[in-house]
């Protein structure tokens, strides 16, 4: 470990190059970060904890083997810039909780994943250990080959932006959740296999669409979203191949009008329901999880 303490680790500022066969930083108590430049290029995690991790402000560019950002209890992330260029996970605790800051991850697994210990069980029925993500700002993309964003308990998103460039793969989903997925206030963004496909949920403040009809669109496709006057909700180029689009915005309100476009194919629908389905093949969980899986 480039550094190790058997207690709490606190950096106000400074300039860290860290480049280590094991987790770059590392605490068997809660690690809090105040500010400054970070270069992780580490084999195990890039920073670690037992407890509890803070990061206020930063600039971090993360290149891991493990975990970039792991904390046995709880991942407070309240601004700063995290760029994590590579990862087996990207974000991973029991309890995340995105204030603020700007956030990329790329990742072989899950990007972001509020876990239990750092783990699930699976076998013939699959188990939740709990877990909860909530983000009420901050601009977040990430793309996995695993699940974009894996919540094995409830998920509550208040504001911010969430775009998620998810699996391309049918075993794995674009967002995953075991409890809920309630979304009050921001912009989501999800793109992906639709094979587990998830809308959000049903009991949610807000309204969402969520699209699939048994096509893989290629990367490079466009997708949008317009209101009735004309207005773009949603305009994007798909940095991946997907199945699946989830999409909720503040701006999509009960009783109007919208069009949702993908690869020139249009949807035109009147929100009347929480979650809108389009295309034949959007048949999703709203609630409770995927289904038992070995």
């Amino acid at each position: 470990d480039a550094i190790q303490a058997e207690n709490d680790i606190i950096i106000y500022d400074g300039t860290f190059n860290i480049d280590t066969g094991d987790d770059g930083i590392t605490s068997t108590g809660s690690i809090s970060i105040g500010n400054g430049t970070f270069t992780f290029n580490c084999d195990g995690d890039g920073i670690n904890s037992d407890a509890e991790i803070f990061i206020y402000d930063g600039d971090f560019t993360m290149s891991v083997g493990d975990d970039a950002i792991h904390g046995y209890d709880l991942i407070q992330i309240e601004g700063g810039v995290i760029n994590i260029l590579e990862s087996y996970e990207g974000i991973e605790s029991l309890t995340i909780v995105i204030n603020g800051g700007t956030i990329s991850v790329i990742s072989t697994d899950d990007a972001i994943n509020a876990t239990v210990g750092g783990g699930q069980i699976h076998g013939p029925t699959y188990v939740s250990l709990g877990g909860t993500l909530t983000i009420t700002g901050g601009i977040i993309q990430v793309s996995s080959d695993g699940d974009g964003v894996d919540v094995n308990g409830d998920a509550v998103m208040t504001g911010g932006y969430l775009i998620v460039y998810g699996p391309i793969i049918d075993s794995e989903s674009t967002i995953d959740y075991d409890g809920s997925f309630k979304i009050s206030g921001g912009l989501v963004i999800g793109v992906g296999s639709d094979g587990m496909l998830q809308a959000l949920s049903t009991t949610s403040e807000q309204a969402s669409l969520v699209y699939a009809n048994g096509e893989t669109h290629d990367a490079g496709s466009t997708i949008s979203l317009t209101d009735s006057d004309g207005n773009v909700i949603v305009e994007l180029s798909a940095l991946k191949s997907f199945e699946a689009v989830v999409i909720s915005s503040e701006d999509m309100i009960n009783g109007n009008s919208y069009t949702f476009e993908v690869d020139g194919d249009s949807y035109d629908f009147t929100i009347n329901t929480t979650v809108t389905s389009l295309g034949t093949g959007a048949v999703s969980n709203t609630e409770g999880g995927r289904p038992p899986r070995g």
